[in-house]
C-alpha cells in the first residue's frame, strides 16, 4: 500500500494534468485504489475484536478538502502497524470537535489539502487540544506539504506524510496513556 498507492496516485494527477485522463478517468481510478486501501483496512481491522489495547487515530479530512486517498490510505497503513484508525472524510469542525472531546485518541492527525491553509489546521489543533486532557499528539499531513514540505504548524507534534513518524506518535501516546512500555 505505502508505495502502490502514492505512485499510481502522482502517475494519476500527471496525467490528468498533461490531459491524458480526464477528470471522470481520475476519479474513479483514485475511488478504486480507495476501495483497495479500505479492503487492506478491513482486514487488519478484524484482528482488533480479539487483540489486547491497542493505540489509537483519528485522521480527519474537513468538508473543504477534496483528496481523501491519503487519509484512507494512512489508516489501512496504521492498521498494518497495530494501530486502530478511523477516518473522518468531510467532517464540520464542530463535529470532529466533538469526537475528539468524546474519545480518548492517542493521536489525532489532519488530512490537509488545498483550499484549506496550514493556518487553519493550527486553529483546529488549538481548538481540539483545549479538549483533551491526556497525552493525545496531533499531527498534520497531506497534500499540502508538496507545496510546502519545510512548513512548521504550530500546536503539532508532527507535520509531514511520513506513516513511521505518524505510527511512533501514536505508540508513543498509548505508552503513556496507558503506563505501558511494551508498544
Amino acid at each position: 500500500l505505502e508505495t502502490i498507492i502514492p505512485g499510481v496516485a502522482e502517475l494519476l494527477g500527471q496525467d490528468w494534468l498533461e490531459d491524458r485522463l480526464s477528470f471522470a478517468q481520475v476519479t474513479l481510478a483514485t475511488a478504486r485504489l480507495q476501495q483497495a486501501a479500505r479492503a487492506s483496512a478491513a482486514r487488519q481491522r478484524k484482528e482488533f475484536f480479539a487483540a489486547e489495547a491497542r493505540p489509537s487515530a483519528l485522521i480527519i479530512v474537513p468538508s473543504s478538502c477534496d483528496h481523501t486517498l491519503g487519509a484512507v490510505t494512512m489508516a489501512a497503513l496504521l492498521l498494518e502497524r497495530g494501530i486502530n484508525a478511523i477516518t473522518m472524510i468531510r467532517a464540520k469542525q464542530a463535529d470532529a470537535l466533538q469526537r475528539v472531546a468524546t474519545h480518548d485518541f492517542d493521536a489525532v492527525f489532519l488530512s490537509w489539502s488545498y483550499p484549506e491553509t496550514l493556518e487553519n489546521a493550527q486553529n483546529w489543533i488549538v481548538k481540539m487540544r483545549d479538549l483533551v486532557e491526556g497525552p493525545t499528539r496531533f499531527g498534520v499531513g497531506g497534500s499540502i506539504f508538496n507545496h510546502q514540505p519545510d512548513h512548521v504548524v504550530a500546536g503539532a507534534d508532527l507535520y509531514g506524510n511520513e506513516i513511521e513518524d505518524a505510527a511512533q506518535l501514536c505508540r508513543t501516546s498509548f505508552e503513556i496513556r496507558t503506563n505501558n512500555p511494551q508498544v
